[in-house]
């Protein structure tokens, strides 16, 4: 048998268990491979968005700048400023002059604002990148654009060369850059909120100290799974993007699915070892079976050796004329008579059982007068003494030779195990609204244990105490009255008595009908 579990685990159980675990170990690279692919695909968005607002930042740099030159003084130069709101003003420098527009003397308050804010950087000795020496070409109109650093007024020049000594250009503020950045965002899909989006993100934008200059739309709770420099527009920015939730998206599901991998090899190593549980107690039951087997044989043979014995001995004495006298010779009969009945028992019991295991056991059941019976089989076992309470008339439906059995073998085994006792109470109870009856064998014998009780109607099996062993047997009779019983719509059960001994109650069907019943009874 242990080699048997051991062939089984190396058969079937390690190789499952080392799938499973390799499944799970696949799960695991998968997960990690699909988390790598997602991040280098916002990687790219990210790289992506940067380029593509920096080129349509310059594409509008582009167009104003184009118009810049044409505009023939100060009042156009107003009137331009205000007419896109994308810059904060335009601007004219002349070399050896500093700016000129926008005039710290506007009536305007941002035009004087903006002046002042571009008097350093523009004045008339500034190092300024579109200043250049007398000599250089007055047709090359060299444009471009910086970033001017600032706390709260940070701002991008852009730039064209009108003449030799005059340059035109615009500015824009940092926020409004920072605002179109966010609806060029927004207008991608990177930066989503919506919480049943599967791949939310969010994004930020930091400057070269780290400081956010454009917070996120919520809490980050995660780290960074793209960034993105601006370039040449906005130098010391950069963007940055997160998973909204701080994980990644798909981390729960894989979880969820690692989680149910676990549970599913749990369950598989549990089946494994309850198989290996039920491996072991079938062939611990197939062993006990033999064991039966081999001890019904054995006692079986000696059962019926016993009576072939007496009626040898019997038909040996009254052949060899040793028995001369009536009564002897009756004597003798008697026993031949009592031993083949004896024998004729036990060969039914075993054809019954055979039967009934192989589900062969056929059955005509008819209206029997219950009292009449219950005399009859009465009579028929030797040494029995009972009283009787039966109502009159009663009638069960059942097959006769099946009943007579059940109750032959209920009143032997009182006179076998509780002759002692006294004479046996025959109890019989009808039930309408159940449509049975209750007969019930008690006497005052010693009685069963608990866990007798509980084994009584198995197959092959006998207490293990002085009385038993001295009746002999099989252990074959109350386990074929349970069955005959139960083919026949009722049951046999046991309890104590009290006071002591043992109640057997045998329930039977009642008659369908009293027309019936006279019928065929």
């Amino acid at each position: 048998m242990t080699r048997d579990l051991r062939l089984y685990f190396w058969i079937i159980g390690i190789p499952v268990i080392l799938v499973a675990v390799g499944g799970l170990r696949l799960l695991y690279v998968e997960a990690a491979r699909a988390r790598v692919a997602e991040e280098n695909s916002l990687q790219a968005k990210a790289e992506s968005t940067t380029r593509s607002f920096s080129g349509r930042m310059r594409e509008k740099i582009d167009f104003l700048l184009n118009r810049v030159p044409s505009l023939p003084d100060d009042a156009a130069f107003h009137v331009f400023s205000k007419e896109y709101p994308l810059m904060t003003t335009a601007f004219r420098w002349v070399e050896g002059k500093g700016l000129l527009w926008p005039s710290k003397c506007s009536t305007d308050p941002v035009e004087r604002m903006v002046a002042h804010r571009l008097t350093v950087p523009l004045g008339p000795n500034s190092t300024w990148p579109f200043v250049r020496s007398s000599h250089e070409s007055q047709t090359k109109l060299p444009s471009g654009w910086k970033f001017i650093p600032g706390e709260k007024d940070a701002s991008v020049l852009a730039w064209v060369r009108v003449s030799s000594n005059e340059v035109r250009g615009i500015e824009i503020a940092r926020e409004t850059l920072k605002q179109a950045f966010l609806r060029h965002v927004e207008s991608l899909g990177l930066n989503s909120s919506s919480s049943a989006t599967p791949h939310a993100t969010v994004v930020s934008i930091v400057d070269f100290l780290g400081q956010e200059v454009l917070s996120p739309s919520v809490p980050i709770r995660g780290q960074m799974c793209g960034r993105a420099s601006l370039g040449r527009l906005l130098p010391d920015w950069t963007l940055c993007v997160y998973w909204r939730d701080g994980d990644w998206p798909l981390a729960g599901e894989m979880s969820t699915m690692v989680c149910l991998g676990v549970c599913l090899l749990a369950l598989l190593v549990s089946s494994l070892l309850g198989g290996a549980i039920l491996l072991v107690r079938a062939a611990q039951k197939a062993r006990s079976d033999s064991l039966k087997k081999t001890d019904f044989v054995s006692t079986v043979t000696h059962e019926l050796k016993t009576p072939l014995t007496t009626i040898r001995l019997c038909a040996d004495l009254i052949e060899s004329g040793a028995i001369t006298d009536e009564a002897g010779l009756q004597r003798a009969a008697h026993s031949i008579v009592a031993e083949s009945d004896r024998l004729s028992r036990i060969v039914t019991n075993v054809l019954t059982l055979g039967r009934m295991e192989l589900k062969r056991q056929q059955l005509s059941p008819e209206n029997v007068l219950l009292e009449t019976l219950i005399r009859e089989v009465a009579m028929t076992v030797p040494g029995f003494q009972f009283n009787m309470s039966i109502p009159e008339g009663l009638k069960v439906r059942v097959e006769r030779l099946s009943l007579q059995g059940i109750l032959f073998n209920l009143f032997e085994n009182a006179v076998k195990y509780a002759a002692k006792g006294g004479p046996v109470d025959v109890d019989v109870e009808r039930f309408e609204e159940k449509n049975l009856v209750h007969v019930r064998v008690m006497d005052r014998g010693p009685g069963m244990t608990k866990e007798e009780m509980a084994h009584a109607f198995d197959q092959f099996w006998r207490a293990d105490n002085s009385v038993v062993r001295e009746t002999g047997g099989v252990g074959l009779g109350l386990s074929i009255a349970r069955g005959l019983a139960r083919r026949m719509g009722g049951n046999l059960t046991v309890s104590s008595r009290m006071g002591g001994g043992c109640v057997f109650t045998l329930d039977l069907p009642m008659a369908r009908s009293i027309a019936e019943g006279d019928a065929n009874g």
